[in-house]
């Protein structure tokens, strides 16, 4: 945000190895212009240079949708249903769409092997791949995630299925309920209202939300 400004931008990475350990990073440091100091004395001397650096490659590649209204725009595509953004489907090709949901839970950060040795065998020239995962299940990115192919699309999913009030009562009396309008509505949450011609499932569990959904989706393998 502060990039469009056009002012100087220093970047205090005090804690980079800690939060490379604890978080990660989806590409890293040096791949962006601004300077980076790691202690206050760095910090104070840089803050007292003049803007000596071009980011208008970094600002193409981020905020080239960015402008004053931006936010507006939004909701008025998103809560009006107006034509403000421009927008693009996933993918378009003739391809069939292939999702691959991992249900693991977190000792997949222990043990990966299932995860990765699937997306390895992938041949994107086959079919769009579509790899989904909860993202507080794997708060901390792998690195079998990290190195995939750019032709596998990754869909980050969020904690948990927003019910209505009914539909929580009705999980609550009842148990696990799937009706057609709460599938519908969460596909266009999760996923953007796409549609898969095959899901596959990978290491299936009681305690994920979205497995019991996912299976009356028809055409659904599991394992």
């Amino acid at each position: 945000d502060y990039a469009n400004t056009g002012k100087k931008v220093v970047l205090f990475a005090y804690d980079h190895q800690e939060y490379l350990q604890n978080r990660g990073l989806y590409f890293g440091l040096d791949e962006m212009p601004f300077p980076k100091v790691y202690t206050f004395e760095e910090m104070a001397a840089e803050l007292n240079l003049d803007k000596n650096y071009d980011d208008a490659a970094f600002l193409q590649k981020f905020c080239t949708y960015d402008c004053p209204d931006a936010a507006q725009r939004l909701l008025d595509v998103v809560v009006d249903g107006k034509d403000r953004c421009e927008t693009t489907d996933v993918v378009h090709n003739e391809r069939r769409n292939i999702l691959i949901y991992d249900a693991a839970l977190t000792s997949r950060l222990l043990d990966d092997s299932t995860a990765r040795q699937t997306l390895e065998a992938l041949d994107p020239k086959e079919a769009n791949y579509f790899y989904g995962y909860r993202q507080d299940v794997l708060n901390k990115t792998p690195p079998y995630i990290r190195d995939l192919s750019p032709d596998i699309h990754v869909i980050t999913l969020t904690h948990g299925v927003m019910r209505t009030l009914g539909e929580k009562l009705m999980l609550k009396f009842f148990g696990q309920t799937w009706s057609n309008a709460l599938i519908r509505r969460e596909f266009r949450r999760q996923f953007g209202g796409k549609t898969f011609d095959e899901i596959r499932i990978l290491n299936e569990n009681e305690y994920d939300p979205f497995c019991s959904m996912l299976k009356k989706c028809g055409n659904t393998e599991r394992s």
